[in-house]
């Protein structure tokens, strides 16, 4: 057996064949099984709750109460960075006079880790920050994509953890939050959007934010004669017509296309597209690709007619 802490062993084979994220969160479920009072936070948090990461954390970040036990540690398995936080008290305890500090205000949750259970199948659950603190703290420190990513998947819900993080609770947490780069947290929740039903479309509006056009509709609902109703990831209304994109060229169905062939897909895919360009739409496909060569990008979307800030200064003058 592998050991990962004292007294917490794995199968050596499914350590060997696990992906780095099953690792990540089997380490730091073996830490939070041999130090209960840690907290965990930062990315590794994230990790916990199952938020979509682009790139997955080499280090477990967590805080504790105790100043005896902090520091950075190199252990076979991943580096341990263990902050001390003096509110990191459990059980809702307060810090010097009384009043509430860090994690007393927004106490610890206990969360079951994604995929990590014990010999009998129960699931083990670790001590982690609450996600409003988490998203506050962490996202300004990521590349502007991966924090949109994240948080717009936990503002709708669409996370393994699965509940959505409501303006309410973001709104408090942010009266009790006392670091650095607020500036760059409301920028960040200002700009988030839960109508961005994937990974891609969250980095496809950054990306479209970035290179400077007009930000587009989301999933705006069209009617298209012989087909139905369906759901488009990105729309431009430029005044004398309208641009439509699509992430992967996906336009979804608002009743689904389970059960269709990949052959029939397509075909429809391209019905679809050809009414869409009869009722006067532009249409433009992006790719994953296309999102790692943003000047290509720019190019395509310019082609297409996607409304463009600098332009509209010009001809505005």
């Amino acid at each position: 057996m592998k050991r990962l802490r004292r007294g917490v062993f794995v199968d050596p084979e499914q350590w060997q064949s696990a992906r780095l994220s099953e690792r990540h969160r089997a380490f730091a479920a073996a830490v939070g099984l041999t130090m209960p009072t840690l907290a965990f936070c930062d990315v590794t948090a994230l990790s916990l709750y199952g938020a979509p990461l682009l790139i997955w954390p080499r280090t477990v970040h967590c805080q504790s109460p105790h100043r005896s036990r902090s520091g950075r540690f190199t252990t076979p398995c991943f580096p341990l960075h263990i902050q001390h936080s003096p509110g990191a008290l459990p059980g809702g305890a307060s810090g010097a006079a009384g009043r509430p500090q860090g994690q007393a205000a927004l106490p610890a949750v206990s969360l079951p880790v994604p995929g990590i259970t014990y010999e009998d199948g129960e699931p083990v659950a670790v001590r982690v920050q609450s996600l409003p603190r988490v998203l506050i703290s962490t996202l300004p420190q990521l590349p502007r994509q991966e924090a949109i990513v994240i948080l717009d998947a936990v503002m709708a819900g669409s996370y393994v953890f699965g509940r959505a993080v409501t303006g309410d609770a973001l709104d408090h947490a942010e009266a009790l939050h006392r670091g650095r780069n607020m500036g760059e947290w409301r920028e960040l929740r200002a700009f988030a959007d839960p109508r961005s039903e994937s990974v891609g479309e969250s980095r496809s509006r950054v990306l479209f934010d970035e290179l400077g056009f007009e930000p587009p509709k989301l999933q705006k609902e069209l009617h298209l004669p012989r087909i139905g109703r369906v759901r488009l990831d990105f729309f431009w209304d430029d005044g004398d017509a309208g641009v439509v994109c699509e992430f992967d060229g996906m336009i979804k169905y608002t009743r689904g296309l389970s059960g269709i062939a990949a052959e029939d897909a397509v075909k429809q895919e391209k019905l679809r597209e050809d009414a869409l360009r009869l009722m006067g739409l532009r249409v433009v496909r992006i790719t994953w690709d296309d999102l790692g060569s943003p000047q290509e990008l720019g190019r395509k979307l310019l082609a297409a007619g996607v409304p463009h800030r600098a332009l509209r200064r010009f001809q505005a003058g």
